[in-house]
């Protein structure tokens, strides 16, 4: 067993690499033998394993092996197997590409994550089929293959890592050819954008569950706070409120947080903000904080050390401010409204 290192460099690596059988003879033996490879049963697949090139380069423990899961199926019956092999056939004679996804995983990134536990060694699968699914469909997406695409994959186990390999076809082609020493093939670069993309879904997938606690605490609960009490209700905010009401521009369509207008106000509002935070949901955003922390650290380890993940709490920190600024300014145009009303109303 390969000794791991204390450091998680990268909790989730995405590789996608393409056969065209039209170029190679090795590719087009691969291609095949996967179609061979969809049709036998497990116990055959696992036992004839190493005859199989598709995996060989990143399955190096066949009987650890998960079952077959498509967009629709998390298991396959003998039917379903044997439509999937007539449709990878016909995107093989059709001259399909085929495109080969690994996704791995540093067993321990999804240990602290709560998907895998080490001692066990069991494995949230559900988890690891909705990471797949999000994946393939972005892929898909933004690859123009929506409608075209079709997928297999398999969940692989083993002392290291854990991988989830997936086989994609197009039954009835559509990607654009390209010219290769005079003759038209098909197009197979995923491009970095989309590859990209398609990492982004697995990481943000294993980590919605702390977004999800994220979004309540901001969506759900401080800003719909803000929406339902009035800054009047407290001197320290309504001080703030009126000295900042009087410094805006007439012009009450300016008054939205990112609008140049309004950068020279914005460390006035982001004040309202804080005291707002302190006198109402202090611990709430304590909680926000933490989990921003910890999401910042479990979103560098799924990236390694040379991502762009240091930004990200800071970026999340702009949002909030933004999302509570444009609270507060949604609250001055509406005391603007009923102040130059013909008949001033009462401010609550």
């Amino acid at each position: 067993m390969m000794k791991q290192s204390n450091d998680i460099k990268a909790g989730i690596i995405v590789k996608t690499r393409f056969i065209d059988k039209t170029l190679q003879k090795k590719d087009e033996k691969a291609f095949e033998s996967y179609v061979d490879y969809l049709d036998r049963d497990e116990a055959v697949r696992k036992q004839h394993f190493n005859e199989f090139s598709l995996y060989n380069d990143y399955m190096d423990n066949p009987e650890k092996m998960g079952t077959l899961f498509t967009e629709q199926q998390d298991s396959l019956s003998k039917e379903q197997k044997q439509k999937i092999k007539e449709l990878f056939k016909k995107a093989f004679d059709n001259d399909s590409i085929m495109w080969q996804t690994v996704i791995s995983f540093d067993n321990r990134y999804l240990a602290k994550m709560g998907v895998y536990d080490p001692v066990t060694k069991t494995l949230d699968e559900n988890k690891m089929r909705e990471c797949t699914r999000a994946m393939m469909k972005t892929m898909l997406d933004q690859e123009d293959m929506s409608m075209s695409g079709l997928w297999s994959a398999s969940i692989h186990y083993n002392t290291d890592n854990i991988h989830i390999h997936v086989a994609t076809v197009e039954p009835n082609p559509t990607r654009k050819k390209r010219n290769i020493n005079g003759k038209l093939r098909p197009q197979g670069t995923i491009s970095p954008k989309t590859r990209q993309a398609m990492k982004s879904k697995v990481v943000n997938t294993i980590l919605q569950a702390d977004r999800e606690m994220m979004d309540e605490i901001v969506r759900n609960k401080i800003i719909r706070g803000k929406n339902s009490v009035w800054s009047f209700e407290h001197p320290k905010l309504a001080r703030r409120f009126v000295k900042l009401y009087r410094k805006l521009p007439a012009d009450r369509r300016k008054w939205f947080y990112n609008m140049n207008a309004m950068k020279p106000f914005q460390n006035e509002i982001d004040d309202m903000t804080r005291v707002f935070v302190r006198i109402y949901y202090q611990k709430e955003f304590a909680k926000y904080q933490r989990l921003l922390v910890r999401e910042q650290e479990t979103f560098k380890e799924a990236y390694g050390e040379n991502s762009k993940a240091d930004d990200y709490a800071k970026n999340k920190m702009n949002d909030f401010y933004q999302r509570m600024g444009n609270a507060i300014l949604k609250e001055m145009r509406e005391y603007s409204k009923i102040i130059h009303s013909p008949a001033p109303q009462a401010w609550p």
